[in-house]
């Protein structure tokens, strides 16, 4: 057996400050992965705004700019493996094992990419739907080890935010939020500095890089959501 190290094969950062990572790693041959990095979790909330970046998570899985059926039917009807986690100090997505061959969803990909960054809709219908969706996962959570937790963080975290700033919130915050809300928090942490993409897989950077640039990662204007 062989092992070798593939070292990062490009890393640039646009006039945007979107810094991106494109890596070429056969060792899934035939696949591409697809990564976005938030440098925003539950530690950037007010104490109005508790639950506001998981919420916005779910709603990223809704509609998009270039998925106006929502990004969860799209993914699901293509038979892609896709992951998102909102933590303390981020949150990611991604979608993993995605066909190289199938130049279409890789390009759409792509747009996935760009919409999480700068074009996730927001649409009330949908915030009512994922407060629900939230809501179950919050009483869910309400177990022994939940409750054990939060009572010790005040004296792990030296009574610091980190022991307040509960990822999911509270069930009554989590039906309190408007679209206006949570579009709010999106405008103002959802920026290209703050945000890196990586794409890893059996492919070529440079072609994925020239994608990126012509068509994908242009410059925008934060109030044209």
């Amino acid at each position: 057996a062989t092992t070798e190290i593939y070292t990062l094969s490009l890393h640039d950062a646009l006039p945007i400050w979107l810094t991106y990572y494109i890596l070429r790693d056969p060792s899934n041959a035939g696949e591409v992965n697809f990564y976005l990095y938030q440098n925003v979790g539950a530690i950037l909330e007010t104490n109005k705004q508790y639950g506001l970046a998981h919420f916005l998570e779910h709603m990223a899985f809704n509609a998009t700019e270039h998925f106006p059926h929502g990004v969860m039917t799209y993914l699901r009807d293509h038979s892609l493996v896709f992951n998102a986690q909102t933590g303390i100090n981020e949150t990611r997505f991604q979608v993993n094992n995605v066909p190289v061959a199938d130049s279409e969803v890789t390009a759409s990909m792509m747009l996935l990419l760009k919409d999480w960054c700068n074009g996730i809709k927001i649409l009330p219908k949908d915030v009512e739907k994922e407060a629900n969706i939230i809501s179950e996962e919050w009483r869910q959570s309400r177990n022994v080890n939940k409750r054990l937790t939060e009572a010790i963080a005040p004296y792990i975290y030296n009574h610091s935010d980190y022991a307040t700033h509960n990822v999911i919130g509270s069930e009554k915050q989590i039906h309190s939020y408007t679209a206006k809300d949570i579009k709010a928090f999106y405008q103002q942490w959802y920026r290209p500095e703050l945000q890196y993409v990586a794409i890893i897989g059996d492919i070529e950077p440079t072609e994925y890089e020239k994608i990126g640039r012509a068509h994908v990662w242009t410059p925008v204007t934060r109030s044209s959501r």
